[in-house]
């Protein structure tokens, strides 16, 4: 922030010996994802409004302050005005954000709020599988990362994607089957029509008899759009049900993200079965087809469960080994000649991705560390000019 020092003698406008500093330590702890910790995270701190009713996304009466964590976690917001804040953490990687109240910020003095952990609530059971990167945009979807900025991209919708859309979770393919916005479908013709997304999954073991599992649905943006979710053909969200947050007509604007909102839906166990299921998603809102839409950042779901993972079996993947496998903490990946760029992701046995980096100037092998990550089963992606995905083990 920079500070006007010019500007004197306006007790509107304190300078910076008129203002405070805010440090501490920032970190995430997560039983799912061990890896995610407070680097590079967002702090910010606000006075909220009546007017906000307790949003910083709607705060547009008093001022907000925002700095990004170093690798460590450590912040420091300078140049805060005197006065009682709540301060707000959002991590890419974390779904929903952290919060702290009663911030009190004094004139010439630093507010050391020390070690400030967010714990990430897993009381649902373990993370069973994950669509897309909470990083509240759509922009890991298809379309999502460039297009989206087209006007008219709805009229690449139909020589683009099926109706319905078919998404099988096991795939991962995410950023190729996934519209980055869900809005009414617009026919080649002119027309359109509601446009239904399936998710497909594998669950095997055993349901249990009782209770719920958890579907997380994390909002990029939604106006003016119902959001219906349909479980093996039994309905688990009221009639009628709005995302939490809406406004900013992302879709119409073209924009990848606006406003953004999370739902936590659950679902009973006794809908669910071993073997396939299909969880619908619908959008049938389509009063005002360029408006009415909903954005997906992040869809999760957790309970006692375990899906099947796919591994692909086509001629890449018979040209690719991995070894030795199972191995205690390194594995070397043979590649062929053909394949001069890469990235590799590492899956848990749950379906959470816990490694990705991204691999250059190929010489027909690369080397897997995973000494830091605990014994059991993974799934190792590895995506060039098509995805193979190798079961590995860590012994």
């Amino acid at each position: 922030m920079v500070l006007y020092e010019w500007l004197t003698n306006t007790p509107e406008y304190p300078l910076a010996d008129g203002r405070g500093n805010i440090i501490g330590d920032f970190s995430i702890t997560d039983s799912e994802k061990p890896d995610l910790d407070g680097g590079n995270a967002w702090i910010g701190v606000t006075e909220l409004s009546s007017e906000s009713n307790g949003d910083w996304q709607f705060e547009g009466k008093n001022f907000q302050y925002w700095v990004k964590t170093d690798a460590s976690g450590s912040f420091d917001i300078k140049h805060v005005r005197p006065g009682t804040y709540t301060l707000f953490a959002i991590k890419n990687g974390a779904i929903n954000e952290y919060k702290m109240e009663n911030i009190i910020v004094s004139a010439a003095s630093t507010t050391n709020l020390g070690n400030v952990n967010w714990t990430i609530p897993r009381n649902n059971g373990k993370l069973v599988w994950e669509i897309g990167i909470p990083d509240r945009t759509a922009a890991e979807y298809k379309l999502g990362d460039f297009d989206y900025c087209e006007g008219f991209v709805q009229n690449k919708f139909a020589s683009t994607f099926p109706n319905p859309i078919e998404y099988n979770v096991a795939d991962k393919n995410w950023s190729e089957v996934l519209p980055y916005v869900h809005s009414t479908y617009f026919k080649s013709d002119g027309s359109f029509e509601s446009w239904n997304w399936n998710i497909n999954f594998e669950l095997t073991g055993t349901i249990p008899t009782t209770g719920n599992a958890k579907l997380t649905v994390a909002f990029a943006s939604a106006d003016h759009a119902q959001f219906w979710v349909d479980v093996n053909n039994s309905r688990i969200t009221p009639s009628p049900f709005y995302p939490p947050v809406g406004g900013g007509n992302a879709f119409l604007r073209q924009s990848n993200h606006a406003k953004y909102g999370l739902t936590i839906l659950e679902i009973p166990y006794n809908i669910l079965q071993i073997g396939s299921n299909v969880i619908k998603l619908q959008m049938p809102s389509t009063s005002s087809p360029a408006v009415n839409h909903v954005m997906y950042d992040y869809i999760s779901l957790e309970g006692d469960l375990t899906a099947t993972l796919s591994t692909e079996s086509n001629e890449l993947a018979e040209t690719i080994k991995v070894f030795p496998n199972p191995s205690n903490s390194i594995f070397k990946v043979l590649l062929p000649n053909t394949i001069n760029e890469v990235t590799t992701e590492l899956y848990s046995i749950s379906g959470s991705l816990v490694y990705s980096q991204k691999h250059n100037n190929i010489q027909n092998s690369l080397k897997l560390d995973i000494s830091s990550k605990p014994d059991g089963i993974y799934f190792l992606r590895i995506i060039g000019d098509e995805p193979v995905t190798i079961k590995i083990i860590k012994k």
